[in-house]
């Protein structure tokens, strides 16, 4: 399965029968954008990072800070070098950037460990808001 996410073209024809399990339905593609847009394998890297920078106490901060930085950065990269030719691959980017930054947030740790900003309400309340949206947003094929 692509990490990216793609619009779904409709099969040409008139009728269709399968049996066995069904073929795509708008909350299973729905629920699958919602998933593809969470950048997870950079979430893992920077959860990685905020642990090594644990081991230093006198630079953690820091180092939290630009591993947070690093990481935002790196996120629409990421999924430029994942994507084919063809991968309408901007949209990933921008939105996986967003949820990198929301789940950053909401995880709490690394550049956001007692940050004054940090409130986790407020981090719950976006990560929900959050996956709500982005499985309503759909490239354009191509």
């Amino acid at each position: 399965m692509s990490r990216i996410v793609k619009r779904r073209l409709k099969p040409a024809g008139d009728v269709v029968v399968t049996l066995g399990s069904p073929g795509p339905t708008p909350a299973k593609d729905y629920f699958e954008r919602v998933g593809k847009y969470v950048p997870g394998e950079v979430l893992v890297a920077y959860m990685t990072l905020v642990s090594l920078a644990a081991t230093s106490p006198n630079l953690k901060g820091i180092l939290d800070w630009v591993a947070f930085g690093l990481c935002l950065v790196m996120t629409p990269v990421y999924f430029k070098l994942m994507s084919n030719r063809t991968d309408p691959w901007v949209v990933q980017g921008v939105v996986s950037f967003i949820a990198f930054a929301v789940w950053a947030y909401a995880l709490g740790s690394g550049a956001w460990t007692g940050h004054p900003w940090h409130d986790q309400t407020v981090a719950a309340f976006l990560l929900v808001v959050f996956s709500l949206v982005s499985g309503a947003i759909v490239p354009r094929s191509g």
